[in-house]
């Protein structure tokens, strides 16, 4: 299980991670950690939990799993970035995530713009980024990380055609603790170019895996399908459609087809 111990044990980081909140269970990460982070809670501040009742992804969509099965957890950051530019910290923490899992599991994932991390062609990972901002500035941030680890995706006809995990991948039993740890120190390197958006925007293009690629955009019932050829460095998904035109998608309420 999770514990300020076991997830202290090792753990080499300057800011993430160094004050930790653990819980068994917990209806949101994120909203804890949205609460702590208006109280006072220090930049890199964690918030774990066994277990989510009303855990959220993106787009309102909930995000469900049994105790014991993943690691999820939220980053408290107070960023000194301007508004517009805090899609970097959904892009750190998807570089994370994939470096992450492939110190410790040698899985290579794939980030998915704008949020997710596949594992070939299904899900693994999903990142829920929340603000407390202005126009001007931003107050706090906290970055929402749900990844499959030891979770038996076969029985579950909702998930098991769009959604893996670790163990399924490895084909054994992986260590939360570990990965976390990692996850956390991968975040931590992260948090330290976050200003680097050159270097950033490198590292996440190198871990897309729909570049190059043909996709489709759906937001409601509007659909626009073209070659992904990487993103701005605000975020938005730029797109060439088949008359040459050239759009760049705002995450918004959006998703992401291929």
């Amino acid at each position: 299980m999770f514990t300020p111990q076991a997830i202290l044990d090792g753990l080499k980081t300057k800011v993430v991670g160094r004050t930790l909140h653990c819980f068994e269970s917990i209806d949101s990460t994120n909203r804890m950690a949205k609460q702590l982070a208006a109280s006072g809670a220090p930049d890199g501040a964690v918030v774990v939990a066994e277990h989510q009742t009303c855990g959220r992804g993106r787009l309102g969509r909930s995000w469900d799993a049994p105790p014991g099965a993943c690691v999820l957890c939220t980053v408290i950051f107070y960023p000194d970035i301007e508004p517009e530019f805090l899609f970097r910290l959904t892009m750190m923490a998807s570089v994370a995530v994939v470096d992450a899992l492939l110190a410790t599991a040698g899985i290579r994932a794939g980030i998915k713009w704008p949020n997710d991390v596949y594992a070939g062609d299904k899900k693994i990972c999903g990142i829920l980024t929340e603000v407390g901002c202005s126009q001007q500035s931003v107050q706090y941030a906290v970055i929402g990380l749900g990844i499959n680890v030891n979770w038996d995706l076969k029985n579950n006809g909702h998930l098991c055609d769009s959604a893996t995990s670790l163990s399924a991948v490895c084909g054994k039993n992986i260590s939360r603790v570990k990965i976390l740890q990692e996850l956390l120190m991968q975040m931590d390197k992260g948090y330290g170019i976050i200003h680097d958006e050159a270097s950033l925007h490198i590292q996440w293009m190198q871990r897309c895996m729909h570049l190059g690629k043909t996709v489709r955009i759906l937001s409601g019932r509007d659909s626009l399908e073209g070659k992904a050829e990487g993103i701005t460095e605000k975020g938005y998904l730029m797109l060439q459609s088949a008359d040459g035109n050239r759009h760049e998608i705002v995450c918004g309420d959006v998703s992401l087809r291929w």
